[in-house]
């Protein structure tokens, strides 16, 4: 396996025993069994599982901001206000608008009022007219009155059903103009709300304000971001190295150190492998978890990793300066020898086969 940097005390423990059984030239030794550790070093920092930037949905100054750094926000809640004359008036007159077109769309509107009377006048006259051509058609049966008389009946009864029914459409036609009006009146209104709310931002989750980069005053322009909110819990974000990604799996234990505290070790546990490779990084990420909480952990804080890939309890080991082409030793005879070897770190290597902890052998005069 590709050697690995280990910073931190983690690997203390291994000097120790190298020292008690070194010689005391160290340039000879025998194999020792001890608890040997392969693991991925990585650099990251702390940040909110839940993390965003507030940017402005519109062009306009700040009148209003309603926070600052270190706040904590709930979701819903005001955090800045653009200016928005031209808006307002808009919003305004969309509001008038529609206010118009509903009092118009009331059936008890002047409009439709007048129709329906004249709609109930015609429905009397038609009544009288209809009475009057059944008569006439009663007396043309007898031959009591002219085909003239009888002719002229009926037309007019005739006129008052065509009157009525163009009445009643004009009614109808005119109650779904004035709905279809105030309909897209009250849509008017709707999307200059929604311009309208552009200038009033809120939060999106509950959270604490990490960063305000844009303040009471200022001009802001669409998209600008103008604040950063960091919600849900403090995670590791570390980067991994292209060489080391397929070493890196779920639930691995991490041993993280904080430059805010370098006197003390944390362990995590990998949660999450990003997919793709982060070209501004040009490293791969992942996601740690803590496994305990850490009352003053910060976002923002550089970590410095060692991901815990493999370990092997009493293995077989000698100091990796001792290996020759990475699978040969040199015997105290001089005499190179084969070796199998398994985890190796920055220290030591694995022995697997090959010789056995009997076995001494020379560090090579060019180490």
């Amino acid at each position: 396996m590709k050697t690995k940097r280990f910073p931190f005390k983690i690997i203390a423990i291994f000097f120790i025993v190298f020292f008690v059984t070194s010689c005391s030239k160290k340039e000879m030794t025998k194999p020792i069994v001890m608890d040997i550790t392969d693991a991925v070093f990585a650099s990251g920092y702390v940040a909110y599982s839940d993390e965003y930037w507030v940017t402005a949905n519109a062009e306009g100054f700040i009148l209003n901001s309603y926070i600052k750094e270190g706040d904590k926000v709930i979701k819903e809640q005001k955090l800045f206000e653009i200016s928005s004359e031209i808006q307002s008036l808009q919003s305004n007159n969309a509001r008038i608008n529609y206010q118009d077109a509903l009092e118009k769309s009331n059936p008890k509107t002047p409009q439709i009022l007048q129709l329906k009377n004249q709609i109930a006048q015609a429905e009397k006259t038609l009544g009288l007219d209809k009475k009057n051509f059944e008569r006439y058609s009663r007396l043309n049966k007898s031959n009591s009155i002219s085909e003239l008389d009888y002719d002229k009946a009926k037309l007019q009864y005739e006129n008052s059903i065509s009157n009525l029914d163009i009445l009643k459409k004009s009614l109808i036609d005119l109650e779904n103009n004035l709905q279809l009006q105030a309909k897209n009146a009250k849509n008017q209104l709707d999307m200059q709300n929604k311009y309208f709310g552009d200038y009033l931002l809120r939060s999106s989750l509950n959270g604490i304000v990490l960063e305000i980069s844009k303040n009471t005053g200022e001009l802001t322009k669409k998209g600008e971001m103008l604040a950063r909110i960091g919600g849900g819990k403090l995670i590791t974000k570390l980067y991994i190295a292209e060489e080391d990604i397929n070493l890196i799996k779920l639930d691995q234990v991490v041993i993280l150190e904080l430059n805010t505290d370098t006197k003390q070790t944390y362990e995590a546990i990998v949660s999450k492998i990003y997919p793709a490779f982060d070209d501004k990084e040009q490293s791969f990420v992942i996601e740690v978890n803590f496994t305990k909480d850490i009352p003053t952990l910060r976002s923002g804080t550089q970590v410095q990793a060692n991901i815990i890939a493999e370990e092997r309890k009493n293995a077989l080991v000698i100091p990796v300066q001792y290996l020759i082409n990475e699978n040969k030793v040199l015997s105290d005879n001089k005499k190179e020898i084969e070796i199998e070897i398994g985890v190796k770190n920055n220290d030591w290597v694995e022995v697997i086969k090959g010789i056995d902890k009997n076995t001494t052998i020379i560090l090579p005069q060019n180490k």
